[in-house]
């Protein structure tokens, strides 16, 4: 009993985390150097921005942003499945050897988010939860959730992880 109920959870984690997680088609398609996976924009549900990086940047430590969105590589994302498709590593179009990950792998609330070469950390690992039309973007290593510095709304505020407390500014879409 308990080894079913065990996998029926997992099935229907799958679901949700596959679905929230799906890339959508972008301008990825014209891109010479991306991987055959297609890329998405992730959106802000507080603000409706983008995530992307800092000055559309690509070097190691690069922080994650949230801008207007403008279709730019940097706001693109591809999410390549890890450990048996519960976690994600998102790879960045600007630069598709680059993943989202915490600095330093830190696992302190409100450490920010970092483009880093992709690696086997499993602060570069996401899963994702349905919260109605929105996703929770949560991280592997900490259980923590992608978010806004201090809740705020405006252009080029950092994106960290924080802990879960239902705001808007940790829903995306």
């Amino acid at each position: 009993m308990r080894r079913t109920m065990r996998a029926v959870l997992a099935t229907a984690a799958a679901l949700i985390i596959s679905t929230a997680l799906a890339p959508a088609p972008s301008s990825a398609a014209g891109n010479p150097h991306a991987p055959s996976e297609t890329y998405r924009e992730y959106r802000n549900w507080a603000t409706g921005m983008c995530l992307g990086t800092d000055n559309g940047r690509t070097d190691n430590g690069t922080p994650i942003i949230v801008w207007d969105c403008n279709g730019n590589p940097d706001q693109q994302w591809s999410a390549i499945p890890q450990d048996n498709d519960v976690y994600y590593r998102l790879h960045n179009l600007a630069n598709p050897s680059k993943c989202l990950g915490i600095w330093q792998a830190s696992g302190e609330a409100g450490a920010p988010l970092t483009l880093w070469d992709c690696n086997s950390n499993p602060d570069q690992f996401w899963t994702a939860w349905g919260y109605g039309n929105q996703i929770v973007l949560i991280n592997h290593q900490t259980n923590q959730v992608m978010a806004m510095l201090n809740g705020d709304t405006a252009r080029g505020t950092p994106v960290i992880q924080w802990l879960w407390n239902g705001n808007v500014d940790q829903r995306w879409y």
